[in-house]
C-alpha cells in the first residue's frame, strides 16, 4: 500500500516529466472548442419545508451570525438546490464507475 509521501513524490516526478512534453505539444496543438454553457435557472428556487426548517435551525443555533429572515430564505433556496444536485447524482444511469487509482489507509506500522 503506497504512502502519501511515495504517491506525492511519484506525482511530482510525473508532472515534471509531462510538463516538458506538454509545453511542446501545446504549442503545436489546435485550440479546443469551448464547451457550451448550461443555462442558469431563471430565478430562485422555491424551497421545500425541509429546506426552510434547516435554514431556520441555522438561524436559531447560530445567534452570533445574525441571520436575517431574507438571508434565511436565500439559504433555504441554496439548500433546496443542493437537494436537487444530490437527486441528480442518485439518478445516474451509469453506476459502473471505475475503481479509484489509489486508496490510502492509516497503518500504524508505516508511520514515522
Amino acid at each position: 500500500m503506497p504512502t502519501r509521501k511515495v504517491f506525492l513524490a511519484a506525482a511530482i516526478a510525473a508532472a515534471t516529466a509531462a510538463s516538458g512534453s506538454l509545453s511542446h505539444a501545446a504549442a503545436n496543438a489546435a485550440p479546443s472548442p469551448a464547451p457550451t454553457p448550461t443555462p442558469a435557472p431563471s430565478g430562485p428556487t422555491k424551497p421545500s419545508a425541509l429546506a426552510r426548517e434547516l435554514a431556520r435551525s441555522l438561524q436559531h443555533d447560530l445567534p452570533s451570525a445574525r441571520l436575517s429572515d431574507a438571508m434565511t430564505d436565500r439559504i433555504a433556496s441554496d439548500i433546496e438546490d443542493n437537494f436537487a444536485i444530490g437527486k441528480a447524482f442518485r439518478n445516474r444511469k451509469d453506476r459502473n464507475l471505475p475503481p479509484p487509482d489509489f486508496v490510502f489507509a492509516a497503518d500504524d506500522e508505516n508511520r514515522p
